[in-house]
């Protein structure tokens, strides 16, 4: 095991871990009011204006439904309706009663609806690809193996699960947002859960730094460990560094005339090239 190994390995094992957490938090937002979970919501609004919301006074918006706060702000989830994966972001279809809802909720309730379920499930989706590269990625690194698909694997599962999770991040993100000034616009109190977001985006953080220590593990020579795999030049862990051995030089002994005394003519001496 080479030195960047030895330190970058065990690095990206707790930022796996971590990611892991952080995405499973987010996607557990507001799953329940009597655990941690009860701190973590998207958005805060006062919907005491709105008469259709199944919530009086403050109202918060989670995965998993909508909720009531102990205090006028900043307190926990209580009072949460039926539990719903995925429950979408669209106060037009969420509230019984339309009355005083500010109008582009009505002319955009097909972004609200689809971009905050959309969002949901590319983490969902992205949590399990990132768990499978995680296998991969502990195998590759205390095992050693000398199959070089296992790398590939590796690095298409986790792409796999970048491709699926930051955009899932983004599109919860700009859907709640959006919502937060759209509700501010028309003069109410509305405010996005900071702990939601913050589990959010260190989740995307955690990736970037993956990526950034893995390339650095694999760096070989200035290529990738994996061009020896194209080259067919066998395999080796995830993070070998193997240089092409470089033939060595034969020395040539120098040709006297003693050892031609019949010939007049010596051999021509053979250019020392570099191989």
């Amino acid at each position: 095991m080479n030195l960047y190994q030895k330190i970058f390995g065990p690095i990206c094992l707790v930022l796996f871990l971590g990611a892991h957490l952080t995405l499973l938090l987010t996607i557990l937002t507001g799953g329940t009011d009597t655990s941690i979970l009860k701190k973590f919501y998207w958005l805060e609004t006062d919907c005491s204006p709105y008469p259709g919301a199944p919530v009086t006074g403050y109202c918060r918006w989670t995965n998993y439904g909508i909720c009531g706060t102990t205090e006028a702000t900043g307190g926990d989830n209580t009072d949460c309706t039926a539990s719903v994966a995925a429950f979408p972001f669209d106060p037009a279809r969420n509230f019984d009663s339309n009355v005083g809802l500010p109008l582009k909720f009505h002319t955009e309730s097909k972004y609200y609806y689809y971009v905050s379920r959309i969002g949901y499930g590319f983490q969902l989706a992205g949590l399990g690809l990132l768990f499978l590269s995680f296998l991969v990625f502990f195998h590759l690194w205390f095992f050693d193996p000398q199959v070089s698909i296992s790398k590939i694997a590796f690095w298409v599962l986790f792409i796999g699960a970048s491709l699926f999770i930051i955009p899932g991040v983004s599109l919860s993100t700009a859907a709640y947002v959006k919502g937060r000034d759209v509700f501010s616009d028309a003069g109410h109190h509305a405010k996005i859960g900071v702990k939601a977001y913050a589990t959010a985006w260190t989740t995307v953080a955690c990736l970037f730094l993956i990526l950034l220590f893995a390339i650095l593990m694999s760096k070989q020579a200035g290529t990738l460990s994996f061009s020896r795999f194209r080259k067919g030049e066998g395999s080796g862990s995830l993070y070998t560094w193997v240089r092409r051995p470089v033939p060595a030089k034969e020395p040539v002994a120098p040709v006297t005339p003693e050892q031609y005394p019949d010939d007049t003519t010596l051999p021509t001496q053979p250019e020392n090239t570099t191989i």
